[in-house]
């Protein structure tokens, strides 16, 4: 790395030492030449002035041989010409093996003849150098009479030139070889310090934080190093509250007595918990796809199908190993799925037995009650009055006692999975046959029934028993706990669902029993309960048997202001 470092700063140097060796002589040979020029024409209009006022008395004499001779004998080292008004040559300095051209210099020459002076410069074949020459009117008498012409050679010029070319080499090579030494320098001094902290910084990488950098220069290379070491530090304890975090969880989801499965979008593990091979009896890795580790097909499929729903919520799965409560969830910014099972094949099985237990226990009784009830019906007609009283007790507590058998078998008889009975089910129709049957009963309660429907079929797809059902109950607890007023059923329908409200004036519900009326065997009024031969399981039966319709139901209640059971029933859609 120093090795190209220092031959990328050596060759910026050089960039720059050629740009200055060619820049330099550019511009100062430029300006110098422009000031060469000026001051060589200046004085050779001089030198033009003083010929010219020593020439004057031969000129007036007009004498060529004279004018000839004075020129040649100059000693000036310039090549001097006089020109005619015809731009012939009158007499020059040059030798006689020499020729002056002066026919490309004619404009300048008329230039003169019309009064003005004028300067050129051109290269001169034969000394191959550059020169200037000046064009100066001759006067006799205020009179042009012909044409002054000076040149010199640029000489000087030439020597300066070459001295800054040669000065400019010599600073070219000596920047050249500081540059190379400059870069060898600097590359020891700025890459020492950054091949340390690189060399720290991979060391950080590979897990060692204790790693720090230290330097002595006291520049912006330092205050790098302090901000590398707080930085680091910095993520030292972050990488430790994480590890502590992350130990603390481990040992939380570890000691789960629920199975926690993590998966990615691909179906492969990334997290499984010790009580997620416990329950699937065998070890689950993590980083291998689910169908690599989990040999269940029903667990597969499963998960698949979450995958493709990407739906949360509860779920209770069947497999050949048991019942598992599932709940799982999907979050979709990594698109992975987390997936909890809660064995519940242990409580399935007591609830089995407590269902058989019920059962069982429930036809045991029923017999002997019924027996009870004949036989004290049949005494009622042969004992006196006074017996009769106590008779009726036991008639009245005999009848309580087979409603509870009664309503006990019929609620297990609905938890029982069996075939779904679907038939229309007209509401309307069902409402006016039991408002008929319960005329009598609640004309002898003091009450009144009103009946709401606002179109002539209202027709569901159902069970028609266990809808009477629903209805037979509700409609008998209204009657119970409304000592005066009405009872009114209305019936609504939407395109999905109809819903049947029935409102009543009784004594209403208090908020903290409505949370539990649909519970089995609890009674809000236990003592009205036991005078009208309440038995605790209406509610819990009627809650039941429309969450097998995938219905719903909802109370509106306060006390002594009434209630109001609303159910919602879809048309068509049944669950068993």
């Amino acid at each position: 790395m120093k090795k190209y470092y220092s031959i990328r700063l050596f060759l910026l140097f050089l960039l720059l030492v050629l740009l200055f060796s060619f820049a330099y002589p550019y511009l100062v040979l430029r300006k110098t030449r422009i000031a060469h020029e000026d001051i060589t024409i200046d004085a050779l209009y001089k030198m033009s002035n003083i010929l010219l006022q020593e020439l004057s008395p031969i000129l007036a004499s007009n004498n060529n041989e004279q004018i000839k001779f004075f020129i040649r004998n100059t000693s000036y080292n310039s090549h001097i010409a006089l020109l005619d008004k015809n731009c012939n040559i009158i007499a020059d300095n040059l030798k006689e093996n020499r020729i002056i051209n002066l026919s490309n210099y004619k404009n300048e020459i008329n230039e003169a003849l019309s009064g003005k002076k004028s300067a050129i410069m051109y290269y001169d074949t034969i000394n191959k150098q550059e020169a200037i020459g000046i064009f100066v009117p001759v006067t006799r008498e205020n009179e042009i009479i012909g044409v002054f012409y000076i040149s010199s050679l640029m000489v000087e010029l030439d020597r300066l030139k070459t001295h800054i070319i040669r000065n400019t080499l010599y600073i070219s090579i000596i920047s050249i070889i500081l540059s190379f030494i400059m870069s060898c320098l600097a590359g020891d001094y700025f890459l020492k310090p950054i091949n340390i902290i690189s060399n720290a910084a991979k060391a950080v990488i590979k897990g060692d934080y204790s790693t720090r950098v230290f330097f002595r220069y006291g520049d912006e290379i330092s205050i790098l190093a302090l901000n590398f070491n707080e930085m680091v530090a910095h993520i030292e304890e972050k990488i430790s509250i994480f590890s502590e975090q992350n130990e603390e969880l481990n040992t939380i989801l570890s000691s789960l007595q629920e199975g926690l499965l993590l998966i990615d979008k691909n179906v492969r593990i990334k997290y499984a918990n010790r009580r997620i091979s416990e329950i699937l009896g065998h070890e689950v890795s993590t980083g291998k796809f689910l169908w690599e580790t989990v040999k269940d097909p029903d667990i597969n499929i499963y998960i698949n199908r979450l995958l493709k729903s990407k739906d949360g919520g509860i779920d209770e799965l069947r497999t050949g190993g048991g019942i598992f409560l599932v709940s799982f969830a999907f979050l979709e910014k990594t698109e992975d799925i987390i997936i909890l099972l809660y064995d519940i094949t242990d409580r399935k099985r007591f609830d089995i037995l407590r269902k058989d237990f019920v059962d069982n226990v429930s036809h045991e009784l029923r017999t002997p009650l019924t027996a009870i009830k004949g036989y004290v019906e049949t005494i009622e007609t042969t004992e006196n009055e006074e017996n009769k009283h106590y008779l009726e007790i036991i008639r009245k507590h005999t009848d309580r006692l087979i409603n509870i058998v009664n309503d006990l078998l019929l609620l297990s008889s609905l938890q029982k999975e069996g075939q779904v009975v679907e038939e229309e089910v007209n509401l309307k129709e069902l409402m006016e046959y039991m408002i008929s049957s319960y005329e009598k009963k609640i004309s002898d309660a003091g009450l009144k029934i009103e009946f709401e429907c606002f179109t002539e079929n209202h027709v569901i797809k159902s069970d028609a028993f266990k809808v009477e059902q629903v209805f037979i109950n509700l409609i008998d607890n209204a009657i119970k706990y409304t000592e005066k007023g009405y009872i009114r059923i209305t019936i609504h329908e939407d395109d999905e669902n109809i819903s049947v409200s029935i409102k009543d004036t009784g004594i209403g519900i208090s908020p903290e029993n409505q949370k539990r009326i649909f519970e089995r065997f609890f009674v809000a009024d236990k003592s009205r309960s036991r005078e009208k031969g309440g038995t605790g399981l209406g509610l819990s039966i009627v809650k039941h048997i429309i969450h097998s319709f995938n219905g719903n139901i909802d109370v509106s209640s306060s006390p002594n202001n009434g209630s109001i059971f609303t159910v919602v029933l879809p048309k068509k859609q049944i669950k068993s």
